[in-house]
């Protein structure tokens, strides 16, 4: 959640799941927005990755075992997607309590009718809703979150735990006939709308008044959001979908490690939040001040949370979303060190295509409990000055009582913190599947799986200033043991390069040339390419 709150291809999560399952989904283009609902057999043996059964690619899940509920995406590029399933059962089940969650539609299926909302109602267990409210806003009006109330409203379950939703026609945006899923228990709904919008939302029954909640945990996140421009121009919005962890503490702080995929690309996202719930299970999650909030409805145990991203009452807001957790089986949230498998990214420039690691890489590792104080590696600084570097670095494969494996090797460290290790990538680490895992204070994290490639440049910035005409030399990691390197300034191709090896620290190249004197000082995109692989884009600047 950027707070708004996805590097597609994650391994699924389907921790001893097996069973019959209805499931809602929305998939999001830069044109339009269409829902699809249907069934699927999910077993035991199920593969890693789901089939192929809404995108070419397969489905991503997330569930656990403990949980009724499902949810996932699609990795299938230029579309932006998520589907909620719940297990199907004979019994219907009664929904009876307070609930709570997110909408996000699409009026007539177009991107330029983005609404979402809060959502809030009491069902009693007969068939009627009371107390209904809804902070919401559409793209399509004005972008000015709105409040809407209403007395009553119906709702009818089948057996088989399908059935409808109807908010009355003066209830705003929600008006209107929604088929429904519940799941076992009434626990979660899951629904989209009969109109000819497209959409879907998630609601979970929220904790009785009588209970105190203590959310604690790792947390699968799934989440599909979409933001206009600040000047108001709905048909230009922009895409976003994500898929990390959430780990909260149950003292009011959360901790975010995401992939977040827009229309631009995708990027990794780090955040500290704070999140305010209520003793009803109502809530907000925000990493930036309030107004602007998460909305969330949370169950009591807490099996699954649900929201919309929705500012305050009144206010000019710009973003739309919703979103969906569940908690990791096998997370502890003792003392044990946790770590993202999202958070493995490369330490110095832009982030490594793919987040793929390679012989020699330097590597950024973020979760908590990591390390009881903070500590350099001797004869180095963080961040590593290198221009300062006289003598060959030699870091140690222990630091602060924290130490790194990668494959069973030890790994090298540079920094070690509560929250981030920095560590390098053993040069002569072997290309394919390999486990991650780190070791503090006797305690060993769960393991990371991660792909060690041949060749997944990253390009730092020069050490030393320069002006036009005279020698560059850009810092290069993650080469790996890939020679055919290449270089674009501009967008051409330079070839008149030199590349040698670092002399100060193994796994690092350097890449000298000349900066064209005729392109005067303004600043210049300039690319590094191994073994057809790109390095991002780093825009560079002589000084006058």
């Amino acid at each position: 959640m950027k707070t708004s709150l996805l590097l597609f291809c994650f391994a699924a999560v389907v921790a001893g799941q097996s069973g019959d399952y209805r499931f809602a989904h929305l998939t999001v283009s830069k044109g339009a927005a269409r829902t699809v609902s249907g069934a699927l057999r999910v077993d035991d043996k199920m593969p890693r990755r789901g089939p192929a059964l809404l995108a070419p690619g397969g489905i991503e899940l997330y569930g656990t075992s403990e949980s009724p509920v499902m949810v996932g995406t699609s990795p299938t590029a230029g579309l932006f997607d998520l589907w909620v399933g719940v297990r199907t059962g004979d019994t219907a089940p009664m929904l009876k309590g307070n609930y709570a969650g997110g909408l996000l539609q699409f009026h007539n299926g177009k991107v330029d009718g983005m609404t979402s909302g809060y959502l809030e109602f009491t069902a009693d267990g007969e068939g009627a809703l009371s107390q209904i409210s809804m902070v919401a806003h559409a793209a399509y009006i004005d972008d000015v979150n709105r409040r809407f109330t209403a007395e009553a409203g119906t709702y009818k379950v089948a057996a088989n735990g399908t059935g409808t939703l109807e908010f009355p026609a003066t209830f705003g945006y929600a008006a209107g006939v929604k088929d429904m899923l519940v799941s076992a228990g009434g626990e979660v709904l899951v629904g989209v709308p009969r109109n000819p919008a497209a959409g879907l939302f998630v609601m979970v029954r929220r904790a009785p008044d009588t209970s105190t909640i203590s959310w604690n945990g790792v947390f699968h996140i799934v989440e599909l959001t979409g933001s206009n421009s600040f000047e108001f121009n709905p048909a230009a919005a922009n895409l976003a979908g994500a898929v990390g962890y959430l780990k909260a503490d149950g003292g009011g702080n959360a901790y975010l490690s995401e992939r977040l995929h827009t229309n631009a690309g995708s990027v990794h996202l780090l955040a500290q939040n704070a999140y305010l719930l209520g003793f009803t299970g109502a809530g907000v999650l925000s990493s930036r001040p309030q107004p602007t909030l998460i909305n969330m409805g949370i169950t009591a145990r807490p099996m699954v949370f649900a929201g919309a991203q929705i500012g305050a009452e009144g206010e000019l807001t710009l973003e739309h979303g919703l979103f969906v957790g569940l908690p990791v089986a096998s997370a502890s949230p003792g003392p044990a060190p946790w770590v993202s498998a999202m958070s493995v990214t490369p330490a110095l420039g832009a982030a490594a295509p793919g987040g793929l690691l390679t012989p020699g890489l330097l590597v950024s590792l973020t979760g908590s409990g990591l390390s009881a104080k903070q500590e350099v590696a001797p004869g180095i600084s963080w961040p590593v000055q290198f221009a300062k570097l006289a003598q060959p670095v030699k870091l140690p494969t222990e630091l602060g009582g924290v130490s790194v494996t990668l494959g069973g090797v030890a790994c090298p460290l540079v920094m070690v913190s509560e929250g981030r290790v920095v560590f390098q990538v053993p040069p002569g680490a072997k290309p394919g599947a390999a486990q991650l895992r780190l070791i503090t204070g006797g305690k060993e994290s769960a393991p990371v799986d991660v792909t060690i490639a041949r060749s997944a440049p990253v390009a730092a910035s020069p050490p030393a200033p320069f002006k036009k005409g005279e020698p560059v030399t850009l810092l290069v990691n993650g080469l790996g043991a890939e020679t055919a390197v290449q270089l674009y300034v501009d967008g051409q191709e330079f070839k008149q390069r030199q590349i040698t090896p670092y002399p100060h620290w193994e796994g690092f190249s350097q890449v000298k040339f000349a900066w064209p004197a005729d392109r005067g000082n303004r600043a210049l995109p300039v690319a590094v390419s191994a073994g057809g692989v790109f390095a991002d884009l780093l825009e560079i600047t002589p000084r006058p």
